[in-house]
């Protein structure tokens, strides 16, 4: 994508937003092994996840999670390389020049051929997902915003870990998905119209799968 020397904004305050005219796909694909391998770390998940919403510079993401920017850079480049990160805008500041960078798209969404072409790929996946969750929840943990509810910590009445097993009819399963991406959305969107200050930021993961069920022993 080609940055213009020259962007043209809607409004005053569009002007104070790097990359307000950017537009992110709705869904990204990941279709190359090159590609889940860059996406498969807990470090390069968490900076999407700052440029979800909003274009950063490096060292804004830096900023946000406390880390040095020079430790940055390097991971950047990479998700920009398989088209995960989008360059949207520079700016010459005080002799400096500031690129900001913004996340490709809304969603990024594993090709399931990929899946098949090799174990590696799947655990791969497993790996993207449920690692940066064990990061959160070991930083949530020891900053006292997530814990069991019997050690009274602040968060303890808003941590939900569970595992459950049901049994649904075949024809209930596309309509439960459905109802359940339906009410993240719907929670996720029904705050857009609050600041900042009133919001706090939760993570939600869900792994839904057919179950196998483990072998029942002989002569049962």
């Amino acid at each position: 994508m080609s940055i213009p020397d020259e962007v043209q904004y809607s409004s005053p305050e569009a002007q104070l937003l790097p990359g307000a005219l950017f537009q992110p796909a709705e869904i990204v694909p990941i279709t190359t092994s090159e590609q889940l391998k860059a996406i498969s770390d807990p470090l390069r998940m968490s900076i999407l996840e700052v440029i979800f919403e909003k274009a950063h510079t490096v060292k804004q993401i830096a900023d946000r999670l406390n880390l040095p920017p020079t430790r940055l850079y390097y991971h950047v480049g990479e998700l920009e390389a398989v088209g995960f990160v989008t360059l949207v805008e520079t700016r010459l500041k005080s002799g400096i020049l500031e690129k900001y960078y913004r996340a490709a798209g809304r969603a990024f969404q594993v090709d399931r051929r990929l899946l098949a072409l090799q174990q590696n790929n799947l655990q791969a996946v497993f790996a993207a997902v449920f690692d940066p969750t064990m990061d959160d929840l070991s930083r949530s943990f020891a900053a006292g915003l997530a814990g069991p509810a019997e050690a009274g910590g602040a968060g303890a009445s808003n941590l939900v870990i569970s595992r459950v097993l049901c049994s649904l009819r075949k024809a209930d399963v596309p309509l439960f998905a459905e109802r359940l991406k339906a009410l993240l959305f719907e929670m996720g969107t029904a705050n857009e119209d609050s600041s900042e200050a009133d919001l706090v930021q939760y993570a939600c993961t869900i792994a839904f799968y057919q179950r196998l069920e483990p072998a029942k022993p002989e002569g049962e």
